[in-house]
């Protein structure tokens, strides 16, 4: 238990830095578009923050996955009609779906940004399909103890609102970067507000 403990210290620091290092981007972002002519932040260096910092993120969720209190078989076993390996699938394609555009982006951000964003949007949207699965497991379970105290209900309500939330921002991003369409000068997505001087 203790060490378990501190492999959950140690997850969640981890979690607490990468939603640190996305402000800061965030803040980059907003400090960019405020000066276009001349933008502060490196456009090369911005990206490779941002899709290492989303790998390294998914490390953290297959760790934490990996040493969840419960077994994966039960997690994902608890309507009876679910494979253990779903979740081992789950980190599998989580893991590689962001190394490769981070890769790709270290390769050549001037060729290879646009697919990279384009991973990366997807896979979120992919993730917060799977995150309804689990929820709907959780839900089962949850119904399957009859076990209908405050604590039960809180958890998959918490549950449902972080997956809803996941997925309207998946299909929001995914949306603005596709939808506002392609610049010819820039060779960027309009979507895209980062840019630098070299495009």
């Amino acid at each position: 238990m203790k060490s378990s403990a501190t492999i959950n210290l140690y997850l969640a620091c981890l979690c607490l830095m990468y939603m640190g290092i996305n402000i800061s981007l965030l803040f980059a972002n907003y400090i960019n578009w405020k000066h276009p002519d001349n933008p502060p932040v490196n456009d090369v260096v911005y990206h490779l923050v941002e899709f290492w910092a989303t790998f390294g993120f998914a490390l953290v969720e297959c760790i934490a996955l990996a040493n969840t209190p419960k077994s994966l078989y039960d997690i994902t076993n608890n309507s009876g009609d679910q494979n253990p390996l779903l979740l081992r699938m789950v980190m599998f394609l989580n893991i590689v779906a962001t190394a490769v555009p981070a890769l790709l982006v270290s390769f050549n951000i001037e060729t290879f940004e646009i697919l990279s964003h384009e991973i990366e949007y997807i896979n979120e949207l992919t993730m917060s399909f799977i995150d309804v699965v689990l929820l709907v497991s959780l839900w089962n379970s949850s119904k399957d103890k009859n076990n209908n105290d405050h604590n039960n209900k809180t958890t998959v309500l918490s549950a449902t609102t972080t997956t809803g939330i996941a997925f309207l921002v998946a299909i929001v991003q995914l949306g603005v970067y596709n939808l506002m369409g392609y610049d010819t000068e820039t060779h960027d997505m309009v979507g895209e507000t980062l840019r630098s001087e070299e495009h």
